[in-house]
Order: C-alpha cells, then sequence, then structure tokens
C-alpha cells in the first residue's frame, strides 16, 4: 500500500478514477482524512448516479444539506423523517429528479413537495395517510414526471384518475390500492391520454372482467371522433403488470389495444379457468419476450410466444409438458426463474439450448441432476437456495466438471417474488 504522502502526489484525475470504484461508506471514509480528499471526494462526478439513502438515524444539520447540494446529488429515498427536515429537504434539494418516499405522508407532507419542480420520478410507498382525490389533484402538477408509482392507496373508486392525464411525459405508472378496486372509467380515459406510457403496473382485485377490459379499450367518444379529446388512437405499453389477479379474461378490443406488450406479468394469478385465459391472451400477443406469473394455482401452456426469451413462473404448479413445450416453441429462451414452483422434473430442463441463467431457489434436486444440468453448454448460473440435497462437495464436483463455466449461486431467500412499484 502506498504511504500517504504519495497517494496526495497522484495526479487528480487517477485519484479521482480510483474513488468511482468505492462505496458510499468507503468515500465517507476518504473524506475525513484530509481537506483535500474532502474536496475529491464531494466532486460531483462521483456522485452523478448515486441515490442517497435517509434514514431517521441520519445527522442532517445544514452543513449536510450544503454537502448535497456541492454533490449535486438528483436522487434521493427517504426511508423516515421528521417534519421540520422533510421541510429542509423540499426546500434545500429544488433540483432533485429522483424522490423515493418510504414512510407514511400526511397531506401537509404532499404539499411540501411543491418546491421539488423538477421532478422526474416519484415513488409513494405509502399513501395509507393521505385522501387519493387529493393525492392525484396534486400530482397533476407535476407534469414533468416521466416515471410514477402510488403504493397502499386507500380507495380508487372515487378517485379523479382522469387527473393524470396532464401527466404527458410518463413512461412508467404504477397504482396499487391497498383494499378495493380501481375504477376504470377514469383510468382508461387517462390511459388514452399519455402518449408515451411504456409500462403500466395495477392492481386488479375485486374488478371484473368487463371493467379490467373496459380500462384497455378505446373509449366511445374517440370512436366518434370528438375532436376536443386530444387522445391517442391506440395504446403503445410495452410492459403490463396485473397484481391479485384472478379474472377469467380480457376481451378481443383490450387485447388488440395491447398488442404492443413485449412483458406480462400476472402476480396471485388464479382462476379455475385462467389456463385457457392465459393462453388465448398469449397467442394474442406476439411480441412477448417476458412472462413473469407468480402464485398460479396450476399452469399448462400450449400457446407459447417464439420470441420468448425470458420465463418465470414462481411459486407455481408446472408440469414437464408444459417445459417441454416452452423448450420447442422458445428455442431463444436465456432465462428461466422456477423458483418455489413444484410438479416437474428438474431433468427436462436440460431440453433448453441457449438457456444462460437458471433460477430454482427452494426447490430439492439432487447430485445426479446436477450433474445433468453440467451438460447444458450455454448455462452461466444457477441460483438456488434451501436445497437439503446438495453438499458442498457436490457443488463443488459441479464447477469442475464445467470448468467454473457455470456458477452456482446460493442464498437463503425465505420468500422471492416479483417486485412490483420500481423504476
Amino acid at each position: 500500500m502506498l504511504p500517504v504522502a504519495q497517494w496526495l502526489q497522484l495526479p487528480q484525475e487517477v485519484l479521482m478514477e480510483i474513488f468511482l470504484y468505492l462505496s458510499p461508506v468507503e468515500k465517507t471514509n476518504v473524506r475525513a482524512t484530509c481537506s483535500y480528499f474532502k474536496v475529491l471526494i464531494d466532486h460531483p462526478a462521483l456522485w452523478k448516479k448515486s441515490t442517497i439513502v435517509l434514514e431517521s438515524s441520519t445527522t442532517l444539520n445544514d452543513e449536510f444539506w450544503e454537502m448535497l447540494q456541492n454533490r449535486k446529488i438528483r436522487s434521493i429515498e427517504v426511508k423516515k423523517m421528521k417534519t421540520k427536515q422533510w421541510k429542509k429537504l423540499t426546500t434545500s434539494m429544488p433540483e432533485l429528479l429522483n424522490l423515493t418516499i418510504g414512510f407514511c405522508l400526511t397531506q401537509e407532507n404532499l404539499l411540501d413537495l411543491r418546491p421539488l419542480t423538477n421532478l422526474k420520478k416519484l415513488h409513494l410507498q405509502d399513501c395509507s395517510g393521505l385522501l387519493d382525490v387529493k393525492v392525484f389533484i396534486e400530482i397533476a402538477h407535476y407534469g414533468q414526471l416521466t416515471h410514477l408509482s402510488l403504493c397502499n392507496l386507500q380507495d380508487f373508486l372515487g378517485v379523479p384518475l382522469n387527473a393524470l392525464a396532464y401527466l404527458k411525459n410518463l413512461l412508467f405508472l404504477s397504482l396499487h390500492t391497498k383494499h378495493g378496486p380501481l375504477n376504470p372509467l377514469p383510468l382508461q380515459f387517462a390511459l388514452f391520454h399519455l402518449p408515451k406510457l411504456q409500462e403500466l403496473s395495477l392492481t386488479v382485485r375485486l374488478l371484473s372482467t368487463w371493467a379490467l377490459s373496459k380500462c384497455f379499450i378505446l373509449p366511445k367518444a374517440i370512436d366518434n371522433q370528438v375532436e376536443e379529446l386530444s387522445c391517442i388512437p391506440r395504446l403503445q405499453l410495452q410492459k403490463l403488470e396485473l397484481i391479485d389477479f384472478g379474472h377469467s379474461g380480457l376481451s378481443e378490443n383490450a387485447l388488440d389495444q395491447l398488442s404492443t406488450l413485449q412483458t406480462i406479468s400476472l402476480q396471485n394469478y388464479r382462476h379455475k379457468e385462467g389456463a385457457d385465459f392465459l393462453n388465448i391472451m398469449l397467442k394474442k400477443l406476439p411480441n412477448l419476450s417476458e412472462i413473469n406469473l407468480v402464485g398460479s394455482s396450476s399452469l399448462d401452456l400450449y400457446c407459447i410466444p417464439p420470441e420468448l426469451e425470458k420465463f418465470c413462473a414462481l411459486r407455481t404448479k408446472i408440469n414437464n409438458e408444459t417445459l417441454c413445450r416452452l423448450s420447442v416453441c422458445a428455442r431463444n429462451l436465456k432465462y428461466l426463474d422456477l423458483s418455489f414452483s413444484y410438479g416437474f422434473d428438474v431433468c427436462y430442463l436440460t431440453k433448453f439450448p441457449l438457456l444462460a441463467k437458471l433460477y430454482l431457489r427452494n426447490i430439492n434436486f439432487s447430485r445426479e441432476t446436477l450433474v445433468v444440468l453440467a451438460s447444458m453448454k450455454s448455462l452461466q448460473a444457477v441460483y438456488i437456495s434451501s436445497n437439503q440435497l446438495l453438499t458442498p462437495e457436490a457443488i463443488l464436483e459441479f464447477q469442475s466438471m464445467t470448468a467454473n463455466r457455470v456458477h452456482i449461486i446460493v442464498d437463503e431467500l425465505q420468500a422471492y417474488s416479483l417486485c412490483c412499484c420500481q423504476f
């Protein structure tokens, strides 16, 4: 290791390049060593892509806010914060672009956001302390937003969702309720007024098939070419996530509007006629490259998009016949996640010629099966957890057989599901 004096003699650009590889904690430690390093560490170039996480224990004096300003921090996640410090944040960081709020907001907290006129991404993880009407009326003032995520809303039924139509720059929209269903007609109006929207995530519990389909069907006013409505004729969604999905299907018109989808995600997907609907839906969505299913009671696929590259079936019963069809129809599949699922033989996974990443968390399989997986030429990584049948010796043997080409990543996750409300 170089003596301190020699470190100080290194060119500034070399030191800056080295500091780029440090974690935030390591940067803080270096910053405390001398005034020269303090200036370098605070340079905005080292914090350009950083998100600052604020806990209730974080020291938030004037020097702290000045430090964030000097670093030109543009992304902050707030876990918990007192009212006085909250006001300080919103007034001290007017150039903030990304804000994630993890604590339960009050109406006053929401109004305090108004100085942040440059916000692009806003994620409210707990809206349970707010009147939903007030949330959407206030959010409508942030026309520059590209990403909006609102979680734990109380009830959509009386909410003016059409206020979202003012957010013309939205690329990502995530709306999730605590109890009741969304109101389809205002949401329909909003969706057909968002020309740039590409990703949508919704909680759809208790919503009828008709109501859900209505959200994605061109409003009649547009069919009649009412000129005062500056709506788009077709949705341009690329990703759609539906939470608590227990429906028997979507209408033909709704599926036609969703034909541009590349990713479909269904969480808590349970319906006695669900398999038939899922196959009908997949047949109508030819551009899908990614399918994510969570919590399906049973899965029997026979309509599989040929361009599929990523398939996830978590906490799902899936049979060997479906895996065989998947391997035949989706020859380009590179990513397969069957974590916490059951009903299939792991040896059937060798039928996927281009598979690179395989997730088998919470699935027991033996050393002999691992040896079979070693024959997969494209495989790069296998993720496992809670496997009582595999010994450390078996894993070492597998890595030796593959000449360390395939990495086995062992973790001890107790629960695993898709993450919604992220951007």
